[in-house]
């Protein structure tokens, strides 16, 4: 064998064992769901809809002694059967670091994420951009303490008075007793601030002002704004859950919790003005305070194959937000809703021995939701049935 072809076998063993590595360190997944929802907009119009969601994650990991870096990239779909002008994508890159050190870990992580709506919605639009700091620490195998940060921007490329910063510090502790009893108690602290807009407290003419060096002369400011506020809020949040094994197969779960502003909630409307948030477009979680109650049974029917039934009750006072009658006038009090939810969860996960798919997961989630409210427009029923299923490796 001549010394050419030598070098080319060695070249050729060199890079098969180079890719056999770096695809034992890299991840592939993707999910596909199905859902039909009966009141796809969450509101009285009740706009049945089939929805698919898609998405596709890459993720490369690179491990020295105790860290771990990986990088990742993931693309999400999601079609509209009926009404296709709501179909959009997004596509989410980032980073993540960790240190494992028996005892505790330290998690660090940022991401970019890019959504891209069709014109006729183009408003929602949004970057958001994120980074996210963990650690847990974990004197024995009963006890876990958890904090950590988190950052958030959503800049809105053609509607900037939705772009806003969002601040979250959060805490949780677990416990769990030789009793098959658990319990986790967690807490944050939130802000939300919608940089690019101001509560305007006083708009009209200017104070007379005098001219010391002409006391005969007086002098008008003109048409002034001033105590001006940013439109933010603060929420305090806090939860318990307690999980108790009946049997080695079936466990319940009981848990309660609920969010408070600090100060002021993110206001909506003041003074004949609008000022627009994202709870435009979706349920955002700084929009409202309340409490929850939710009671779970969960059953293990093989190591991967579990399912879950529950019920959760829970109260939102959209406490800037003001109620509307069915005619859209105002109607001097703020939303308020109380919501019911019943849903059931199953999911099913197969390991085939195979490089790809290594696993194939199928889920079915059921839920039936109750939406009382003393805005007419917000109170609704709503079925969402969910199928769908998830490879990787």
């Amino acid at each position: 064998m001549s010394s050419k072809m030598k070098i080319t076998l060695l070249s050729l063993w060199a890079l098969t064992l180079t890719l056999n590595n770096l695809m034992a360190q890299t991840n592939l997944l993707f999910t596909s769901y199905l859902i039909k929802d009966d009141n796809s907009f969450n509101n009285k119009a009740g706009y049945a809809e089939w929805i698919n969601n898609s998405t596709f994650q890459v993720e490369h990991r690179l491990k020295i002694n105790a860290y771990q870096i990986r990088g990742f990239y993931g693309a999400d779909f999601l079609f509209f059967s009926h009404n296709e002008d709501l179909s959009n994508y997004a596509h989410q890159i980032g980073i993540a670091g960790s240190r494992d050190n028996g005892n505790y870990t330290i998690h660090i992580n940022a991401f970019a994420k890019l959504s891209h709506f069709q014109q006729q919605y183009f408003y929602c639009n949004a970057n958001r951009y994120n980074v996210n700091i963990h650690f847990q620490f974990s004197p024995n195998l009963s006890k876990f303490y958890t904090c950590g940060l988190s950052i958030n921007k959503d800049y809105y490329k053609d509607f900037e008075e939705l772009s806003n910063y969002a601040y979250l510090i959060h805490g949780k502790y677990q416990h769990f007793f030789q009793s098959r009893l658990s319990l986790t108690l967690e807490s944050s602290l939130g802000m939300k601030n919608y940089v690019n807009q101001s509560i305007v407290n006083y708009f009209g003419p200017g104070m007379m002002e005098w001219d010391k060096f002409n006391p005969e002369m007086r002098d008008w400011r003109g048409f002034e704004r001033y105590r001006e506020e940013p439109v933010k809020a603060a929420l305090f949040s806090l939860s318990a859950n307690i999980g108790k094994s009946i049997t080695s197969h079936l466990g319940v779960s009981l848990g309660c919790g609920g969010q408070w502003f600090i100060g002021q909630p993110i206001t909506a409307y003041s003074g004949g003005i609008y000022y627009y948030t994202e709870n435009d477009l979706f349920d955002d979680p700084y929009s409202s305070q309340g409490q929850y109650v939710i009671l779970q049974l969960t059953r293990q029917f093989a190591i991967n194959f579990q399912g879950k039934l529950g019920f959760k009750y829970q109260t939102k006072d959209y406490a800037g937000t003001p109620a509307l009658d069915a005619f859209s006038n105002l109607t001097g009090e703020t939303r308020y809703d109380r919501r019911s939810e019943y849903f059931l969860l199953i999911s099913k996960k197969f390991e085939t021995g195979w490089r790809f798919p290594e696993t194939v997961q199928l889920f079915f989630n059921f839920m039936y939701r109750n939406n009382p409210s003393n805005d007419p427009y917000y109170d609704f029923d709503d079925t969402i049935g969910l199928t769908g299923f998830s490879v990787g490796m």
